[in-house]
C-alpha cells in the first residue's frame, strides 16, 4: 500500500517555491504545481507575488506546518 502525499508534500518535493501566511500555500504558476492541484483536487486563487513579480497560487489551509504547530501545542 502506498502512503499518499499532500499538496505540501508534493510541492516540496519538487523543490518549488513555497511560501505561506497562516495556514494559506503560496506556490508559483507552473505547470508542474497545476497538475499537482488537479491530482489533490485541491482550489486556488491566484496573486502576483510582490516579491518575485510572478503569478502564484493561493492554497488556502494547505500549509501543515501552520497546522502541525497548533497539534504540537
Amino acid at each position: 500500500m502506498s502512503e499518499e502525499t499532500s499538496l505540501y508534500r508534493d510541492v516540496l518535493a519538487t523543490g518549488g517555491y513555497i511560501d505561506h501566511h497562516e495556514s494559506d500555500l503560496y506556490i508559483e504558476v507552473n505547470p508542474v504545481n497545476t497538475g499537482l492541484l488537479h491530482k489533490h483536487r485541491q482550489r486556488a486563487g491566484t496573486f502576483v507575488n510582490q516579491v518575485t513579480g510572478t503569478l502564484c497560487y493561493d492554497v488556502p489551509f494547505a500549509y501543515e506546518p501552520w497546522w502541525e504547530s497548533r497539534v504540537k501545542k
